[in-house]
């Protein structure tokens, strides 16, 4: 059974079977420790040929939430750098059984995704000297858009327009797999060095299933960025994630999510929420951006477009088709190669003296 992480500078050997790692979660009490028939089986990436699994060494703590904390840590058969994210079970046995049914949910979205905007899961590991469940991910060390809105205050519009088009580019592709995010906001959006962004965090999300009420009727999320509809628990879906992506363009633009003013934050924001026909104010930006937060802000969730269309919108459609970052390095690469052909020309004419 593979170990995670517990304590700084040790190494964690994990020994799994072929392609399914069985972790047999422990409930225990004050008393004693009750091991339970309570599995997740959960697959590992395929590090190349043959199959390698990650020995890691845990680093510094680089982030905490209410479900957890998050942890740099090293894997120790490449030096490459992942995140731990680590879940301490409770000691009362009452809850722990909800624990793992939250947290098998959340591994068993992650290990099915696979796309440039959404975080990459690694593996799982269950220390069973600390009861620590050890979600191994991708290493982001830029961080996340929440800490470079409290940087810059606010983006330009040609910047929300190239993150707002990766986002919907990432929700398009979790909805086309039927999963719900349920929680966008900027802590979980990760941001590389080469401006692509990763959605994170897939504690609330879950799978869409038209029949079950229990599923689109639960009440998650973040309130700044809930939808009316999640709020009211009149059911949600997809829409749901659009919502959320208006509040967060908003976020964008301002730096601040809509109803930050409210001093006495949940219930009272809660409360302004299902207030019918109320929506955020919208920032003054152009037409174009007005009218897209418009149409991801109706009440209604049948009125929302889907993340797909919204790819279509004129807004979107002019976003840059190269990164930032890719534009300088692709400038800097056309200029060592013309110095390179000029310095090649001038070494060919001399040699030809």
């Amino acid at each position: 059974m593979g170990t995670g992480c517990c304590t700084p500078g040790k190494v964690y050997n994990v020994n799994l079977s072929k392609s399914f790692a069985n972790i047999v979660f422990v409930k225990s009490d004050l008393d004693n420790i009750k091991a339970r028939d309570i599995t997740v089986n959960t697959s590992y990436e395929q590090l190349g040929s043959p199959v390698r699994i990650i020995s890691w060494q845990r680093g510094d703590l680089i982030g905490e939430g209410v479900y957890g904390k998050v942890y740099q840590a090293m894997n120790m058969n490449t030096g490459e750098l992942v995140a731990v994210k680590s879940y301490k079970l409770s000691q009362d046995i009452s809850k722990v059984e909800n624990e793992l049914m939250s947290i098998r949910r959340e591994i068993m979205i992650l290990r099915q995704l696979k796309h440039p905007n959404i975080i990459r899961y690694f593996q799982v590991d269950y220390d069973n000297r600390q009861n620590t469940i050890n979600i191994l991910m991708e290493y982001i060390p830029s961080g996340s858009m929440n800490v470079l809105l409290s940087k810059y205050k606010g983006f330009s519009e040609n910047a929300v327009r190239n993150y707002t088009k990766q986002l919907l580019e990432g929700l398009d592709y979790l909805h086309s797999n039927d999963i719900i995010h349920r929680d966008l906001k900027s802590a979980n959006i990760l941001i590389t060095e080469d401006s692509t962004l990763k959605l994170t965090d897939f504690g609330c999300s879950r799978r869409f299933d038209e029949n079950s009420n229990f599923q689109t009727r639960s009440f998650k999320g973040s309130p700044y960025w809930m939808a009316p509809e999640v709020v009211l628990r009149s059911g949600h879906s997809f829409p749901a994630d659009i919502w959320s992506l208006g509040c967060l363009v908003i976020e964008m633009i301002t730096g601040r999510p809509p109803w930050s003013n409210i001093t006495n934050l949940s219930k009272e924001v809660l409360r302004l929420i299902a207030i019918e026909h109320n929506i955020p104010d919208i920032p003054k930006v152009s037409p174009e951006l007005e009218n897209f937060i418009s149409l991801c802000l109706k009440r209604n969730p049948k009125k929302r477009p889907s993340a797909l269309q919204l790819l279509e919108h004129s807004f979107i459609k002019t976003a840059s088709a190269a990164k930032c970052y890719d534009s300088i390095r692709t400038s800097a690469n056309n200029f060592s190669n013309r110095a390179l052909n000029t310095t090649t020309s001038l070494w060919d004419n001399r040699n030809n003296l």
